[in-house]
C-alpha cells in the first residue's frame, strides 16, 4: 500500500515538474521499464526451469519460491514506476506544450519517452522471438 502512495506522489511530482525536469523523469522511467522487463524475465525463467532446478536439489525450492515471489512483485512495482509513469509523463508533457517557456523541455520529454518505448518494445520483441 505504501508503494501505491509513493507512486501517486511521484506522478504528482511529474505533473508539477518543469519541462527539463520532465525530460529527466522520462530518462529515469526508461530504467524502470528495463528493470520491469528484467524482473519479469527472471520470474519467467524461474517458473520455466522450476522442474530442472528442483531435480538438481530439493533444497533449492527454498530459494526458488521466494525468488519467484520477489521477481513478480518487483516486476509489478517497476511496471508502475516505469511504464505507467512514462505514459503520465507523455500526457503531462503534451499538456505542458502550451507554456512557451517550457515547450523545449516538454518536447524533449515526449521524444525521449517515445524513443524509450520504441527501444524497449524492440528489445522485448527480440527477446521473445529469438531467446525464448
Amino acid at each position: 500500500m505504501r508503494e501505491l502512495f509513493r507512486f501517486i506522489h511521484h506522478i504528482g511530482k511529474v505533473a508539477d515538474a518543469s519541462g527539463g525536469k520532465r525530460a529527466f523523469y522520462a530518462v529515469l522511467h526508461i530504467f524502470g521499464i528495463a528493470l520491469a522487463f528484467g524482473f519479469g524475465y527472471c520470474a519467467y525463467w524461474l517458473i520455466a526451469n522450476f522442474s530442472d532446478l528442483l531435480a538438481s536439489n530439493l533444497l533449492t525450492i527454498l530459494l526458488i519460491i521466494p525468488g519467484i515471489i520477489i521477481c513478480v512483485a518487483a516486476a509489478i512495482l517497476f511496471v508502475l514506476q516505469g511504464v505507467v509513469a512514462q505514459i503520465f509523463t507523455i500526457i503531462f508533457a503534451a499538456v505542458g506544450l502550451k507554456n512557451p517557456e517550457q515547450r523545449g523541455g516538454n518536447i524533449a520529454a515526449i521524444v525521449i519517452a517515445l524513443i524509450g518505448f520504441a527501444i524497449v518494445i524492440g528489445i522485448a520483441v527480440f527477446i521473445f522471438t529469438s531467446v525464448l
